[in-house]
């Protein structure tokens, strides 16, 4: 493998922006040394691009100051090399600082997870880990992906969708009668559970759906799956995509749901259970499921599915997450680490895999010819 620099990629203009940085001190602790350079550009709330080194970078994550000027971090910009990698340089100088052969994008949610830095790797023509510009995209918006995945014959939670402005006239009545209580309200595209509220009475609805416009021009209104909470771990191409077991989470500490503040402000708040424990047959129609959720939103590189098991053995897709997290108590590589693939192992095959992509793509054509 010819890949000598890595360049990370996190931070970003989204709510999840620290999880994005806890995330990426994984993913750079999991890089070899011995076999890659290692770049790191945090993204900061406002857009502005700085590279950091190692130690800023933990100290950053550890709750520094991140802004340009005196003292401060370089900001920079990023641009092609040539068909060959990216060029990190300088925004006031002009100088080249770095150049990258992989792109390794830590964002999650929004201008990181939706398809929009992919599109920019794909005009800069660089090898970047996971899901191209349309998995991504769909994967984001959650209205989209199931709509691909009913075409798919794959089942999801019955849904309706409010876009701002529109009426809210006897929206609660309708979809109390349509699902009964309680029912979820959540924006289409954010992760991390972030602006999720379980709705058991008017009140809550109302204001649950003004929580959730904070977060999006559109939403979603579930019916509540009352069913075990399921993930798996995909990894690789499209046709040669590979699936993990299934790991479990447990909700607790008085958490009626798997909520941001379950998943990551009370260590208390859930219970992971690798592997899930499931009849042989559940498994693995489960990692079925996983892997044609994958197939069909057209994902490569990685992904997370989570989905949920009822106790009458239907399966339903919840989500997948296109860049899914790193962080300590993250399901991606704890699943992984079942199948005996950890740290710097699943790092080094996910940067294999980027490499591979882009040989490929480097093969099809752009130009016409007779």
């Amino acid at each position: 493998m010819n890949t000598k620099t890595i360049l990370v990629v996190c931070g970003g203009r989204s709510t999840e922006h620290s999880v994005s940085l806890l995330s990426a001190r994984n993913v750079v602790g999991a890089i070899s040394e011995k076999k890659y350079k290692v770049v790191i550009v945090v993204i900061d709330a406002c857009g502005g691009w700085f590279l950091l080194s190692k130690k800023e970078f933990d100290d950053v994550v550890e709750g520094g100051e991140l802004s340009k000027g005196k003292n401060k971090f370089t900001e920079v910009m990023c641009a092609p090399n040539e068909g060959k990698g990216m060029r990190v340089i300088d925004i006031t100088t002009g100088r080249v600082l770095a150049r990258a052969d992989v792109v390794f994008p830590v964002l999650h949610g929004k201008y990181g997870e939706d398809g929009s830095i992919q599109g920019l790797l794909e005009m800069m023509d660089v090898a970047y880990v996971g899901p191209g510009v349309l998995a991504s995209a769909l994967g984001m918006d959650k209205e989209m992906a199931k709509r691909v995945l009913k075409e798919a014959h794959i089942e999801t939670s019955p849904y309706g969708v409010m876009c701002r402005g529109d009426s809210q006239k006897n929206v609660f009545r309708e979809y109390k009668k349509r699902f009964g209580l309680p029912f979820f309200v959540k924006p289409a595209r954010c992760g991390s559970s972030v602006g999720v509220r379980k709705i058991c009475t008017e009140r809550e609805f109302f204001f649950a759906i003004r929580t959730a416009f904070l977060y999006d021009d559109k939403i979603l209104i579930e019916e509540m799956v009352v069913g075990r909470e399921i993930e798996c771990a995909v990894m690789g191409g499209v046709h040669e995509a590979q699936v993990s077991v299934p790991g479990e989470v447990l909700v607790g500490n008085g958490h009626t749901f798997y909520s941001y503040e379950a998943k990551y402000l009370d260590e208390l708040g859930a219970e992971i259970v690798m592997p899930a424990k499931l009849a042989p047959s559940v498994k693995k129609r489960v990692r079925e499921i996983a892997l044609a959720t994958y197939r069909a939103l057209e994902c490569e590189g990685m992904a997370r599915v989570d989905l949920f098991v009822t106790m009458r053995g239907r399966i339903y897709v919840n989500e997948i997450n296109t860049i899914p997290g790193f962080t300590d108590i993250s399901m991606y590589p704890k699943l992984w680490a079942q199948e005996g693939i950890t740290g710097s192992r699943l790092v080094d095959l996910l940067l294999r895999e980027a490499v591979q992509r882009k040989k490929q793509k480097d093969s099809i054509r752009t130009r016409y010819e007779k």
